[in-house]
Order: C-alpha cells, then structure tokens, then sequence
C-alpha cells in the first residue's frame, strides 16, 4: 500500500485497523492489502499468500465521466440487505475505469451499464478489483465530503472491504430506525400551515411511518387541548422535539459566554416542561437548531441542562470543523460527539438525491432522518408516502420519536457472558440478555483516560 496519508488516518478511525505502507512483497504480518495503483499480477502475488486484496486498477479499461451517470449495485450477498439491486446516481465529475469481469468473478456495481467494481477468490482469499479512484485528502478534509449522495462509489468499495476484513471485530449495529422532522408547529390547533395532524396520523398508520414535529419553546405559552389529545393518542405516529427557543435566525449559532448559553438552554428546557405539563405530551429533549447552526458553548451549556443530542443537517455539521478542532469523520459515524453533545446528521426530505441520502445513512447504521417545514405538505402527503414506500423497502424498519432513535444509538458485542456495547449517546435504552454476567461500557468521545460520571438507571443487573 502507498502512503496516503490523512485517508487513512480517518479510516483507521472508523475500523479496528492501522494502515502500514509497505514496498512490494513486503507482506508479512498483514491481514489485508490496498493496492492503489495496482494491477492484476501484484494481485496474485498478494492472493497466494492467501491474504485479502483490494486493487485500484488505474491502466485498464476504458474511462467513463461519472458526472450524472447510474451505479447500479448487484444483489451480490457481499452487499448489506439495504444496498443490494439499488441504482444511484453519481453527481460529481470523476473520472471512473471499466474493470472487466473475469470469468471466475462477478460483477458488484456498474455504471452505466459496465462494470466498475468487481469481486473474485483465489486462495480462498477476497480480491476486489475497482477502477474508481481514491481521492487524496487534505488535512482538514471531511471524508463525509467523498462519501455522499453526490459523491459515494469511490469510497463504498474500500469501506466494504474493511468491513469484511474485520468482521471477526465487528459490532452488532441497531436495526435501521427513521423518523421524518418537521420544523417549526406547535400544539396552538389541530393544525399547523400545510400540516393537519389528524389526517397525518392516520396517512402515517396507512403507509408506516413517524412524523417528529421540532416545536419553539416560545410556542409553549398556549396549548389545544383537543390537539394534545390527538399527539397522545398517536404517540407511536406523531411526537414533539424541541426548535430552539424564540426561534430567531442563528439563535444558537452565535458567540456566546458559557453563562449566556447556559441561561438560553435552561429557559428553553423550563419552557418545554411547562408545555408537558399542560399537553401531556412528552417532548424529546433532542435540539433541532433553527437555521441550522450551534455553537459549541451552546452545546455545552445544553448538555448541562439535560438535553440528550441535537439533530443537524451535514453541511452545517461540516461547518464546525472551524470550531471544533477538525473533526474530521464528522458525518460517517452512528453520530459524532462535539462539545459533549452527540450530533445525528438529518437531510432535506425534498432532496433530489433522496434514495442515495437514505440509502447511506442506513449503510453507516445512522438513523434515517428527513427533515422539512409544512411546505413539503403542501400538495398532500404524496412525499412522505414516496419517502416511506422506498425506506420500508429496506428491511425492518423502526419508525420511532427522536428520544427513542438517541436512546437506541450503540452497538453491541458479546463474548460469552459478556456484553460489550458502545455508546454513541449519553442515555441509552438496553436490554440485557439473561445469560448475560458483565457489561462493558464503552464511551467513544472519552479520549485521552477522560473521565465522566456514568449514571445507572433501573438494571436487572447483580
């Protein structure tokens, strides 16, 4: 493997490996081999030690402009469930080599109708072959920049070949959970704009799916009662999370002191306690920051007052690289730890890459979260059917509030009568098996020896 430097550095970050680069024939001691200008002569050498290999072949085939082009994705099994039979469209100019297929391999993905990806054994040993290139990143780069709906095959290869390489490790991810946002209603009448709660609770019963409203605490002042009723008679389809606080542009985007953000927080909470109270409707204490941006004092001061994460769209969880020490995996795990608030990506719902954005979040075990305001309602609830049809084509879907999603956000383990699970929120809702004996906690965001208090709620645990 050639030396590439910060790519690397950000995927070790996501697996359990650690990249050495090597001269040629210097393979003792791998588990695996990246060829990235490879062809398939170094492949053999690397397979007869019967060590997986994934090659860049850069010299063979013709090239195809990828720029509006479809991948179409096999139902090859070395595919997760989701991914299999889906075909995306490429929305970056890249530059993409056809491989041609062996007669003892078979085709993962093609474009345009050719193949681009191709999978063989020799030895017993995996060898992918790909004529997509692998982008050198700068130091400040977001890998989440090259793995998106606009920008996804030239990653998704390498990443599956990790995943295979380290299966042996692997965790046990949730199951693919969604709900869909909308920014901005409040309990003041049965309906809001373009959204009537009634007749979406009922559309979401008929086509399976759960609408999370991001309500203003300044809206608290005033509740329907007939509309509380109705959330608390749907709870499984309708729910409530909270939308800033007055709701002005960059309400928490902006520079704040730790006790201005901590006074901003703290009152947006009360708020939110006061309309529980006279709803009876239980409000997610996830953030959905109005206009998108949020500081990093901000989400300090509201994870000091209870709040247990804040759902924010990618672009603007890129933006706090300027801030936040360039988090640089940033949009590619479960969800990203910053400032001690754990951040879970969402994305328009009106989106025209739609598929691919769902397709993705589920590949990277991240909830699947629409957002949009009562306009996307406008012309009736044709997009949440369409939404709703393609996401419950996936598999077992679990459509569920906000509060749920953050609490099931972890991975599990077991050894024997051990439990390991790793936390990607700061509550989590787990259920032990019997023959269970010990549970270890594992808290990514704790670096360095960090120590944070870790408080148990009810346990069957002795």
């Amino acid at each position: 493997m050639e030396d590439s430097g910060a790519l690397f550095g950000l995927l070790e970050s996501l697996f359990p490996v650690r990249f050495e680069s090597r001269s040629k024939n210097d393979y003792d001691g791998l588990a695996g081999v990246v060829l990235m200008h490879g062809d398939r002569d170094a492949a053999n050498q690397v397979s007869d030690l019967g060590l997986p290999v994934f090659v860049v072949l850069h010299d063979e085939g013709t090239r195809i402009p990828s720029e509006g082009a479809k991948v179409t994705l096999t139902h090859n099994s070395v595919l997760p469930r989701p991914m299999r039979g889906q075909t995306l469209e490429v929305r970056e100019s890249l530059e993409v080599a056809i491989v041609a297929a062996r007669t003892d391999e078979v085709v993962v993905a093609t474009m345009q109708g050719e193949p681009i990806w191709v999978l063989g054994w020799r030895g017993g040993a995996a060898r992918h072959f790909v004529g997509t290139p692998l982008p050198a990143l700068a130091g400040k780069d977001f890998l989440y920049e090259h793995v998106n709906d606009k920008q996804f095959i030239c990653f998704l290869p390498l990443i599956q070949f990790l995943r295979d390489l380290t299966a042996a490790d692997a965790w046990t991810p949730p199951p693919i959970r969604a709900s869909f946002i909308f920014d901005d209603p409040n309990l003041h009448w049965k309906r809001y704009g373009h959204v009537d709660y009634r007749e979406m609770a009922r559309h979401a019963e008929k086509h399976n799916y759960h609408a999370a409203f991001a309500t203003v605490p300044l809206d608290a002042w005033f509740v329907h009662r007939d509309t509380a009723d109705l959330f608390r008679e749907n709870k499984a389809r309708l729910s409530l999370l909270v939308h800033g606080n007055n709701h002005i542009r960059s309400e928490l985007g902006r520079s704040f002191s730790e006790e201005e953000a901590l006074a901003l927080a703290a009152q947006a909470l009360r708020r939110i306690a006061w309309l529980e109270r006279r709803s009876g409707v239980e409000v997610s204490y996830v953030m959905a920051p109005p206009h998108g941006p949020c500081s990093e004092a901000m989400m300090r001061g509201m994870v000091r007052v209870g709040f247990e994460a804040a759902c924010i769209s990618q672009g603007w969880l890129r933006e706090l690289r300027r801030e936040s020490d360039c988090r640089s995996r940033i949009g590619l795990a479960m969800s990203e730890n910053v400032a001690g608030l754990h951040l879970i990506p969402r994305f328009g719902m009106s989106s025209r890459n739609f598929r691919t954005r769902i397709l993705l979040a589920a590949y990277l075990d991240q909830p699947v979260i629409p957002a949009g305001h009562h306009e996307d309602a406008a012309n009736g609830l044709e997009l949440l059917e369409q939404l709703a049809s393609f996401l419950n084509t996936l598999g077992d879907v679990h459509w569920m509030d906000m509060k749920s999603i953050v609490r099931s956000n972890f991975s599990t383990r077991r050894e024997k009568e051990v439990l390991y699970v790793k936390m990607f929120s700061r509550i989590i809702r787990l259920k032990v098996p019997e023959e269970v004996k010990q549970v270890c906690i594992e808290r990514p965001w704790l670096d360095g020896g960090a120590a944070e208090r870790f408080p148990m709620g009810k346990s069957r645990l002795r």
